[in-house]
């Protein structure tokens, strides 16, 4: 690019005209290949893979099937209580049938589950009994048992399965308060279980209790396993403490998305240092741009060039921007304007009062009205309701208008918001204010904010607030630069739809006003 900048400054017209044509060649193309990068560095900046967006999102969690967490002593602890009958078989059996044997029983007992599977429990029962020679008789039995719920461990969901198939196998003492015999017994059975909550259990229990053949004085004595009592009880248990046990997440899904994790973060932050130089050299051409454009006395016209400002659809932001040309036109027109409108002009103007012709001829066509509803208006054609068919009126009424204070100076200066909220699109906007405020107070104009809202976003209620915010913001800026509010007329038009792009209704209006005579 420096070799364009040899040219002579004593060369021809032909030549120079050739070098600014080569010169703002060269400015469009390397704009356009920083424009480009932007729009790539935009793009590639607000896409995420699929799989990295959940990653972030929704991190991987599971749980260990076999692994759970006991809540330590304080848990599953359980107490319960039942009763039922047994029957006395022992040796001798003696001579009564198994009707004649059935006699009651009752029981107490307190344990604890460690895991889902694996539990104890102390047993005392008391039993009434039948010996060989149908004599009755009774006694009592403690026991320690180990329990196994075959449930949980063939299924393993203990958290939600109610229903439990418990046996168990302990020793224990028995003692028959006639015969006097302390034996030891083995005392073995299953548990058919039932949770009504998560606490209160169901039990109905089969169980025998084996000892010596002289527990009931009839038998040999020291020969193991000749006596039995057969029982079968019903009862409920009470779980203390908290019950159940909690889940253990499988730490290999997490350890496996922090890795992941923080390879992306090695690859962003490497992307960011590159995407940073990318930035930084950028800056430096766009620098050097704007040199050359002001050594060559182009920057006033070509600068606005480097002002794009870009979206988050990536687009360049097309808001309207006044440049105020109509009003200083305006301005300086109403400074040779003479004040000898005839008084037959000034009744017409008085029958058009109250009109606003651009907001109610927009309404009409909104609305359905015939467009030559509006009084005071000519159309040509046939009078169908269109905007290129309103006739323009002529300087002399348009005067009188503006002089009478029915129709505003020039056209309307318009201030964007952001969605949803008071704050301007572009804060450079506040300079226009302070324009308007001087203009007002030079030539004592009266001025009226409209307020609006985008009505394709938001409810109703939402948007005539934000219209009515707006429009208060507008207002309270004018009063910090002097303005009297007694000069201030505002209008609240609430959601609108009148304006392309959408973005464009989210707007605040003011109007300039010569105060009628």
């Amino acid at each position: 690019m420096s070799h364009l900048l040899c040219f002579p400054l004593h060369s021809n017209f032909k030549t120079n005209q050739m070098k600014h044509k080569l010169f703002i060649l060269s400015v469009a193309l390397m704009s356009s290949a920083v424009s480009s990068d932007v729009f790539a560095y935009a793009q590639t900046s607000r896409t995420h893979p699929r799989d990295v967006m959940e990653l972030i999102y929704k991190p991987s969690v599971s749980y260990n099937k076999d692994v759970v967490e006991s809540p330590g002593w304080k848990g599953n602890w359980f107490v319960g209580a039942d009763g039922g009958i047994n029957a006395f078989i022992g040796t001798p059996k003696g001579c009564n049938d198994l009707g004649g044997r059935i006699k009651g029983q009752f029981g107490i007992n307190a344990g604890k589950w460690f895991t889902p599977t694996v539990g104890s429990r102390l047993s005392f029962n008391g039993y009434w009994l039948s010996n060989a020679e149908n004599k009755p008789q009774n006694g009592w039995g403690v026991s320690s048992e180990i329990l196994w719920n075959l449930t949980n461990s063939l299924y393993g969901n203990h958290d939600k399965t109610r229903f439990g198939l418990i046996p168990y196998l302990g020793v224990g003492m028995l003692h028959n308060r006639q015969a006097q015999t302390n034996p030891f017994a083995l005392s073995y059975g299953v548990i058919a279980q039932y949770g009504l909550t998560s606490r209160l259990k169901l039990n109905l229990e089969l169980g025998c209790k084996t000892t010596f053949s002289d527990f009931d004085g009839f038998g040999t004595a020291n020969r193991f396993g000749g006596d039995n009592i057969l029982s079968l009880s019903a009862g409920v248990s009470f779980i203390l403490g908290s019950p159940g046990f909690r889940k253990v997440v499988d730490a290999r899904p997490v350890m496996l998305d922090n890795s992941r994790l923080r390879d992306l973060c090695l690859s962003l932050s490497e992307e960011n240092g590159r995407l940073s130089r990318k930035s930084s050299n950028d800056d430096r051409i766009v620098a050097e741009l704007k040199k050359i454009l002001e050594i060559e006395g182009l920057l006033t016209r070509y600068g606005d060039t480097f002002n794009k400002e870009y979206d988050n659809d990536n687009t360049v932001s097309h808001y309207p921007v006044n440049d105020y040309s109509g009003l200083n036109s305006l301005r300086a027109r109403l400074k040779g304007a003479k004040n000898d409108y005839s008084s037959k002009m000034l009744r017409d103007i008085e029958d058009l009062d109250g009109i606003d012709y651009e907001t109610d001829y927009i309404d009409s066509l909104i609305n359905g009205e015939p467009a030559d509803s509006i009084a005071g208006l000519e159309f040509a054609g046939n009078g169908s309701a269109s905007l290129d068919s309103v006739a323009v009126l002529n300087n002399d009424n348009y005067l009188a208008l503006i002089q009478s204070g029915k129709k505003c100076i020039g056209s309307p200066i318009f201030f964007f918001f952001d969605l949803g909220t008071t704050n301007l699109t572009d804060k450079s906007q506040l300079v226009n204010l302070d324009e308007i405020a001087r203009v007002a107070k030079q030539y004592g104009l009266t001025m009226r904010v409209t307020g609006a809202a985008d009505s394709g976003t938001g409810t109703s209620e939402i948007n005539h607030q934000l219209g009515n915010d707006r429009a208060d913001y507008i207002i309270s800026q004018f009063h910090q630069r002097g303005i009297s509010t007694s000069f201030i007329t505002k209008i609240n038009q609430g959601g609108i739809d009148r304006f392309n792009p959408g973005e464009a209704n989210r707007h605040c209006k003011i109007e300039l006003f010569l105060t009628a005579k």
